[in-house]
């Protein structure tokens, strides 16, 4: 297993749509993401996760383990899937 170097918990950011938060998810985190994948009709990944907030609502999440991805289909998220996709690579490099 690869160990993971994390260089800051989260990233904050102010956007267009309001306040955004990348961050490692933590054991307080585990009904959100339980919702945000029935959102999207998927099986929640286990493991570290890194997750996308607006305005402290979860809106999506990456699997640090397998890169998978699951998010929010009522909101736009394809920027906040970039910036995981972005911090994770930092991460892990």
């Amino acid at each position: 297993m690869t160990r993971l170097r994390v260089r800051r918990s989260y990233r904050d950011r102010q956007t267009a749509g309001g306040r955004t938060i990348v961050r490692l998810s933590s054991p307080d985190d585990e009904d959100a993401l339980e919702r945000l994948a029935q959102l999207d009709s998927v099986h929640r990944p286990r493991g570290p996760l890194l997750l996308a907030e607006i305005d402290h609502e979860l809106r999506a999440a990456l699997s640090l383990s397998d890169g998978r991805v699951f998010a929010n289909p009522f909101y736009p998220t394809e920027r906040l899937v970039e910036l995981l996709k972005e911090h994770a690579a930092e991460l892990s490099g």
